[in-house]
This record gives structure tokens, sequence and C-alpha cells, in this order.
């Protein structure tokens, strides 16, 4: 139903004919799309509520659930292929195929599981604020 890319950041010739082929394969809806001249390209908009929207009590994956969804064929991109903005392309996409029919208040209906998921993605993705810690090992399925 939807198409999914990666934009390049990067102010180079190759990266933005990279760019220019997303843009021409259809309406692009932005997730997270931090680099002004790439978001204001995005002609269904941008889902970036703590960066470009200042909101940093939001996040994407959240914005997700109740954002208009875009048309079949659209092209969801991102510049921070981070488990926010993944998430998020994939909860318009659930939305889309009739997975997520009905949410209130941050919480899917019939789906407490996935409402807990999504919860735990928001809730990671905004203590980013927080002072770093230091390096830490990657999780396991015994020390997740």
């Amino acid at each position: 139903m939807y198409n999914f890319k990666l934009f390049d950041p990067r102010p180079v010739p190759a990266a933005i004919a990279t760019n220019d082929q997303i843009f021409a394969q259809g309406p692009v809806l932005g997730i997270e799309v931090t680099v002004p001249v790439l978001a204001q390209r995005c002609e269904l908009g941008n889902i970036d509520p703590q960066h470009t929207g200042g909101d940093t009590s939001t996040a994407a994956i959240e914005v997700a659930l109740e954002w208009p969804l875009p048309p079949e064929g659209a092209m969801l991109a991102t510049v921070r292929a981070d488990l926010d903005s993944v998430g998020a392309m994939a909860v318009l996409a659930m939305r889309a195929e009739g997975q997520i029919t009905m949410f209130l208040e941050d919480e899917i209906l019939g789906d407490e599981e996935l409402s807990l998921r999504i919860a735990a993605v928001a809730a990671a993705d905004k203590s980013k604020t927080e002072e770093w810690q230091g390096p830490r090992p990657l999780p396991t399925p015994e020390d997740p």
C-alpha cells in the first residue's frame, strides 16, 4: 500500500539526486524529516513533533495514530531511521490495512499489547533529553 524510503541528508550531488528520485515516485509524507529543504518538499506534510514542532512531549509514533492517512501508493520517507520514525510508518500502514481501526487517547482499542508497544517506543524516544549515561551493551534476550 505504501512505499518506504530513507532520505540522504547530505548536501552533496549524489544525495540530492537520490532524494529527487524519491520525490519523483509520488506524494511524500515525511516522518521526522529534520532537514528543512527536504521537509518543505514533503507535499503530504511532515510528522515531526519533537524536532520541527518543538513538542518534546510527543513522539512521531503517537502522532501517526491520528494523522490523516496518506493515499495508496504514497511514499513515507525519513532521514532518521530510528524506532520512532519506522514505528510511525508501521502504525500508518497498519491503519491503512485496517489492523488499527479505533483508538482513544493513545490506546488502541482491542489490542493492549500493541498499545503498550507504541507507548514504550514513545517513552523511550521522548526520554532522549536525559543526560547520556555512556556506552551500554546491546540488549539480549536475557537482559532486554
